[in-house]
C-alpha cells in the first residue's frame, strides 16, 4: 500500500515519501526487481499485491505489466474519477483497497471508484475491501457496497500493531518522522488530529459487525 499514492488521499502515509511511477523501472527500484518475479520455478512471486493511484504519473500504462506478472493491482488512496477507475479495471486492476476510504467520494454525476461495482461499460467488476469496524464506514454504507457487488465483497480489518493493547498513545515511525498514534477503544487517530490511523479491530469482530448490519447468514459472512 504505497508509495505510489495520491498525496491528496494519503491517509496516514507521509506525503514526503509518496512518489510517481514514470516507468516500470521506478516500480522495480521501489520494491526490488527480484521481488516482482518468482524466486524459483513453482514458487509464488514475493510481492502479491500493489495498491496505487492509477491517475498518478504513468501508472495507468503500467497496470498491464504489473498484472501480467501475477501481481494484484488494487486501486486505492486515489482521486480517480469513474472514467479513470474504469480504465484501470480495463487494463487489469482487479481489486479496490478499503472502498470509500482515502478516495474520491460517490457523487451522483460521477460515481468515482465506487461506480465500477456497477455493470456499466461491460467491465469485469473488481473485488473490494471493506473495513467494518463502525468507524471507517457507516453500517448502511457497508450494506450498500455489499448489495452492489456481494461476490466481490471482502472484509478487512485495516488493523495496526496496536490490536489488543490498552488505550493510550504509542510511538509510530512514518517515513523519517516519529509521531504518536492514540488508541481509544477500537479507534486509532494520529495524535492532535482527526485522521484515522488504521484500526485495532479483529477479523472476528469485523465478521460479527457485518452479520449484525447486513442481515446475512454466517455461511455467507
Amino acid at each position: 500500500e504505497g508509495p505510489f499514492l495520491n498525496p491528496t488521499k494519503n491517509g496516514v502515509h507521509n506525503i514526503d515519501v509518496l512518489i510517481e511511477a514514470q516507468s516500470f523501472t521506478d516500480i522495480e527500484a521501489c520494491y526490488g526487481a527480484e521481488n516482482l518475479r518468482p524466486q524459483r520455478e513453482g514458487k509464488p512471486i514475493p510481492v502479491k499485491m500493489i495498491t496505487a493511484a492509477p491517475e498518478r504519473g504513468q501508472m495507468m500504462k503500467l497496470i498491464p505489466e504489473i498484472a501480467s506478472r501475477g501481481i494484484i493491482y488494487s486501486v486505492g488512496h486515489s482521486e480517480a474519477t469513474y472514467e479513470e477507475a474504469s480504465e484501470a479495471v480495463g487494463r487489469g486492476a482487479t481489486m479496490i483497497t478499503h472502498l470509500f476510504n482515502a478516495m474520491r467520494p460517490l457523487h451522483h454525476r460521477n460515481p468515482g471508484i465506487f461506480g465500477v461495482l456497477g455493470k456499466a461499460e461491460n467491465l469485469a467488476r473488481p473485488y473490494f475491501g471493506i473495513i467494518s469496524d463502525g468507524i471507517h464506514l457507516h453500517p448502511t454504507t457497508i450494506k450498500i457496497a455489499f448489495n452492489a457487488h456481494p461476490d466481490g465483497f471482502i472484509l478487512v480489518t485495516d488493523a495496526m500493531h496496536l490490536v489488543g493493547l490498552p488505550d493510550g498513545a504509542y510511538p509510530w515511525t512514518n517515513g523519517e518522522q516519529t509521531c504518536n498514534i492514540v488508541k481509544k477503544g477500537s479507534k486509532l487517530l494520529l495524535e492532535n488530529s482527526d485522521t484515522i490511523a488504521g484500526s485495532s479491530i479483529t477479523l472476528l469482530e469485523c465478521v460479527n459487525n457485518f452479520l449484525e448490519w447486513s442481515g446475512t447468514g454466517i455461511p455467507q459472512a
